[in-house]
């Protein structure tokens, strides 16, 4: 009976089976060509046990290592993106501020020109009684 077992190639992530005479020695993955150590294997009369090599092991907890760091790295990235929009927004903020200011210094500068106007408009009129009082007296 000839064994055989089914690994993934570390590079391309490709299936491979691989017969029992290949078992503890080296192939080529058929989709990359990548080197691929096949580990040893122990066949018992009930059940398949694989025993991982060190480098094997040590393969897997390096790109354990690689996927935690990538996360690590995008969350980076993401909560640097939230600082700077939080930075736009109150800059963005400040000026709506700013500009409800402008707006309210307008309105109460428009008021005063407004009650200027009106008692420009209040003196202009008086200035007329008094004009015409002054005229009606140099005539009498």
């Amino acid at each position: 009976m000839i064994y055989a077992v089914k690994l993934k190639c570390p590079s391309c992530t490709s299936k491979i089976e691989v017969e029992e005479t290949f078992f503890g020695k080296e192939l080529n993955c058929p989709q990359c060509q990548t080197s691929i150590k096949v580990p040893k294997i122990i066949i018992p009369t009930e059940k398949l046990v694989v025993a991982p090599t060190e480098s094997s092991m040590l393969k897997l907890q390096m790109q354990n290592m690689k996927r935690k760091m990538d996360e690590q790295a995008t969350e980076l990235l993401r909560l640097h993106q939230l600082m700077e929009d939080r930075s736009e927004l109150k800059e963005v903020d400040k000026l709506k501020n700013e500009l409800f200011d402008m707006k309210l210094e307008l309105t109460q500068e428009r008021k005063a020109a407004k009650n200027q106007q009106t008692e420009i408009n209040m003196l202009s009129e008086q200035l007329d009684l008094m004009q015409n009082e002054l005229d009606e007296q140099r005539q009498t």
